[in-house]
């Protein structure tokens, strides 16, 4: 083959080898596609005050949502988020045992404190569980992931954390039949345990 017919080509094989970039959505992008949801931009908030404060803002406006794209290798990970809380407008409680709550190395579920590692195990029970425990989730539809950052000069590496959690529950839902839902809070705790000391 002449020389330029091989320059002619090499643009080409360059096209051709890149990856193909790949959208993943949380929970289904058929539930996404449904609500009303706004687009955020971390980089657009000083802090995790700053993060949370526009959460909370989502509720009391109504819609109650935001989009979070996490870019990770050749992927795109679409979270639907939330808070707990927004100027006690449409708060959202969630049963206890509908609910994990995460920090950056611990696990509360059920009023039990655990090691981050213990993720994996966590929440297969509760997407596993389908009502038969009542210590565990109903579904994974009504499964509520609180994550929480206690302390607050980690909000550069908050998409790693996240990422952690997205990594963990695919690992459990090769099937594609659980959902997951993601809220982001601002304190580690049950709503009705406002007033109690646990763990920092």
């Amino acid at each position: 083959m002449k020389l330029k017919n091989l320059i002619f080509l090499f643009p080409f094989v360059l096209i051709n080898c890149k990856k193909e970039i790949k959208n993943y959505h949380y929970p289904s992008y058929e539930k996404i596609s449904k609500i009303k949801i706004d687009t955020l931009n971390l980089s657009e908030y000083q802090n995790y005050d700053d993060f949370i404060s526009k959460l909370e803002n989502l509720n009391f406006k109504g819609n109650g949502y935001g989009l979070l794209r996490i870019k990770n290798n050749n992927n795109i990970h679409n979270l639907k988020i939330t808070t707990r809380h927004g100027f006690c407008f449409n708060s959202r409680l969630v049963k206890q045992k509908n609910l994990i709550i995460i920090s950056e190395d611990s696990i509360l579920k059920n009023d039990n404190l655990f090691h981050i590692e213990s993720l994996s195990s966590i929440l297969k029970k509760d997407l596993q569980n389908n009502g038969k425990d009542k210590r565990f989730a109903d579904n994974s539809e009504k499964l509520k992931i609180s994550f929480v950052l206690k302390n607050h000069k980690n909000f550069n590496l908050i998409e790693n954390y996240l990422m952690n959690i997205i990594d963990n529950f695919n690992k459990l839902n090769k099937q594609n039949e659980y959902e997951l839902n993601i809220q982001i809070d601002r304190k580690f705790y049950y709503y009705r345990d406002l007033f109690k000391n646990l763990p920092k």
